[in-house]
C-alpha cells in the first residue's frame, strides 16, 4: 500500500470522482470492519445512495462496499417513481385551475438541477404559492385527497403568517404549502422572487421553480444560517450539484446576498461556497468571487470548525446546537414564547375544541413535553460530555455562530 487514507478522505475521494492508483490499491486493502464503517458514515450522512452511484462509475471491479451500498441506491428508484406522480398529479390540478406555485428546496434540486434525480432523496414535497391563492390552492389539495395535519384547518388561517401545518395523504409524500419564506429575522422580498422564477417541463406539463441564483442563495440560508451546516455532506453535494449543472449570474447573486430586503447572507454563502470547493474539490466557483465575498475575520479556525460540524453525526450535533443556542440565551424570549403560546395558537397547534379547562390541561401538556426533551438531550450531552466529538462540536458551533452573527450579513 503506498498511501494510507482515512475512511473520511476515502468517502470524500469517491464523491470527487478520484481513481489515483494509490486510491485503488486503498480501497482493494479495506478490511471488513473498515467497510461496515464507511457504509456507517455515509448511512448517518444520508449519502449511501450516492456513494454507490459514484463508487460504481470510478470502480469497476466487484467490492463488498459496492454491494452494501447498492440496496440504498435502488430504494431510492420506487420513491422517485412516487414522487413523479404526485408531482404531476398535483400541478396537472393547480394548473387547470390558474394556481401559480413554485417547488422549492429538494423537490426543485430533484425536478431541475440533479442529472441522476435518484441522488436526491425526498421526504416532503414543498411549494410556493400567492397568498391571495390560499383558499384556492386548499380546495384543489383536498379534491386530491390530501388531509391537513389539524382538523380545523378555517380556524388556522386566522393565525398563521407562513405556511399551513403539513398535508397528508396515504401513500404519498407530505405536502408543505407556504406563501412566504421568512427565515427567524430575515424576510425575503416574495415579489422578487417569483419575477426571477423560470418554468420547466415536467412529463408535458409546465411547473415554476426558483431562478438558479435563489435556489443557491435559499439553500445557503436553510442549511447554514439557520442549521449551521448539520445536514452535513448532502448539502455540499446539493451545492455542488447546483454548481455543476446550473448556469449562474455571479454579480446577480453577490447582489443579493448583499442586500438585506433579498437574501442578506453572504458571510454563510462564502462558508458553504469555500467549503465546497475545499471538501468536494469543485472548480466552478470563479476566483473573483471567493475573493469578493470574503468576509473579514475568516480563518482556519473557522474553516475547520466547519469541518467538524459537517463530518459530526447529524442528529446529535443539531441537539447539541440547538441546546447550545439555550445556554447561551439566543432562544430564551423565543422557547418561553414557544412554550407558553397564545390561546389561539394552542388551540392550532393541539387540535382541540377550546374550553379553559381543556387550554390549562394542554398548557401542562406542552410543559412536561418541554422539560422531557431538555431532560434528555441533557442526558445525551452529558454521557457524551467527556468525548473529544462533543467538545470539538460544541467549540464549533460556539466559533461558528459569533462568526456568523458578529455583524450582519
Amino acid at each position: 500500500m503506498k498511501a494510507d487514507f482515512s475512511l473520511q478522505q476515502i468517502v470524500f475521494y469517491i464523491l470527487q470522482g478520484k481513481i489515483e492508483k494509490s486510491f485503488q490499491e486503498q480501497l482493494d486493502s479495506l478490511s471488513l470492519d473498515q467497510i461496515n464503517e464507511i457504509l456507517e458514515f455515509g448511512c448517518k450522512q444520508n449519502i449511501a445512495h450516492i456513494l454507490y452511484y459514484k463508487f460504481s462509475s470510478i470502480y469497476k471491479k466487484p467490492h463488498r462496499l459496492k454491494n452494501l451500498l447498492r440496496q440504498h441506491y435502488y430504494s431510492a428508484s420506487i420513491s422517485d417513481l412516487l414522487l413523479n406522480k404526485q408531482i404531476f398529479e398535483l400541478s396537472s390540478l393547480l394548473n387547470s385551475m390558474d394556481i401559480e406555485h413554485l417547488y422549492l428546496k429538494g423537490t426543485h434540486l430533484k425536478l431541475d438541477v440533479y442529472k441522476n434525480p435518484l441522488l436526491r432523496d425526498m421526504c416532503d414535497i414543498d411549494i410556493l404559492i400567492k397568498d391571495n391563492e390560499r383558499r384556492k390552492t386548499l380546495k384543489a389539495v383536498e379534491q386530491l385527497g390530501y388531509k391537513c395535519s389539524i382538523n380545523n384547518i378555517s380556524y388556522a388561517e386566522n393565525i398563521l403568517d407562513r405556511q399551513y401545518p403539513p398535508f397528508k395523504k396515504a401513500n404519498s409524500f407530505i405536502l408543505d404549502i407556504q406563501w412566504k419564506l421568512t427565515f427567524e429575522k430575515k424576510q425575503q422580498n416574495i415579489n422578487s422572487i417569483w419575477e426571477r422564477s423560470k418554468e420547466i417541463l415536467l412529463d408535458g406539463i409546465k411547473v415554476k421553480v426558483m431562478s438558479n441564483e435563489d435556489l443557491l442563495l435559499h439553500s445557503v440560508v436553510h442549511k447554514v444560517d439557520i442549521d449551521n451546516f448539520t445536514f452535513g455532506i448532502r448539502l455540499l453535494y446539493d451545492i455542488s450539484e447546483i454548481l455543476n449543472n446550473c448556469s449562474i449570474d455571479w454579480k446577480l447573486v453577490i447582489e443579493l446576498a448583499v442586500e438585506k430586503k433579498e437574501w442578506n447572507c453572504v458571510k454563510s454563502l462564502y462558508l458553504a461556497l469555500k467549503t465546497t470547493e475545499l471538501l468536494l474539490n469543485n472548480k466552478k466557483i470563479p476566483r473573483w468571487v471567493l475573493e469578493k465575498i470574503e468576509p473579514e475575520g475568516y480563518s482556519k479556525e473557522i474553516e475547520n470548525s466547519v469541518r467538524i460540524l459537517i463530518l459530526s453525526s447529524c442528529n446529535y450535533s443539531k441537539k447539541v446546537s440547538f441546546f447550545y443556542r439555550v445556554i447561551r440565551g439566543e432562544l430564551k424570549n423565543k422557547l418561553l414564547k414557544r412554550m407558553f403560546l397564545p390561546k389561539k395558537e394552542m388551540v392550532l397547534n393541539y387540535d382541540f375544541k377550546y374550553s379553559p379547562i381543556k387550554l390549562a390541561f394542554f398548557y401542562i401538556k406542552r410543559l412536561s413535553e418541554t422539560i422531557f426533551i431538555y431532560t434528555k438531550v441533557l442526558w445525551l450531552i452529558a454521557i457524551k460530555s467527556k468525548t473529544r466529538e462533543n467538545k470539538d462540536i460544541v467549540n464549533s458551533i460556539s466559533i461558528l455562530k459569533n462568526f456568523l452573527h458578529k455583524t450582519d450579513n
